[in-house]
């Protein structure tokens, strides 16, 4: 029986992590659907279910590969935001977080010493903040 498996499933796409994204994501609209008995939710439950099983068993390999590419460059992102505020509330007593009016960058500063000059390690962008 497994052999039977391997072979339908040899040259197919088989799962990646959009896949598993999506079919959470059918669980979560199920589940809701359910508890709230909206029909036209279940109806969208089951499409992200169907397209999750069409990208399991297609035979275009490169293209579901920068599908997933895709989804793992804005889903990687979830995870370290989560890291960075993380990171912010171990060390909110000691240092004070400023971006760069410049760029942007995220700067980490110690707390108390007044009104100091910050200067930005990436543009070189000196501004005035108090810390």
């Amino acid at each position: 029986m497994l052999e039977r498996i391997r072979r339908a499933m040899y040259g197919r796409y088989g799962g990646d992590q959009l896949m598993i994204g999506s079919l959470v994501v059918y669980m979560l609209l199920a589940a809701i659907a359910r508890m709230t008995q909206f029909f036209p939710l279940m109806i969208l439950a089951y499409a992200v279910f169907v397209w999750s099983m069409f990208r399991i068993f297609s035979r275009d390999i490169s293209r579901r590969y920068q599908e997933n590419q895709l989804f793992l460059k804005y889903w990687n992102r979830v995870p370290a935001w989560f890291r960075t505020k993380k990171k912010s509330l171990q060390d909110h007593k000691i240092y004070r977080y400023y971006k760069c009016p410049n760029c942007t960058t995220r700067l980490r500063v110690p707390k108390g010493r007044g009104k100091i000059e910050i200067t930005c390690p990436i543009c070189k962008v000196p501004f005035i903040r108090k810390s």
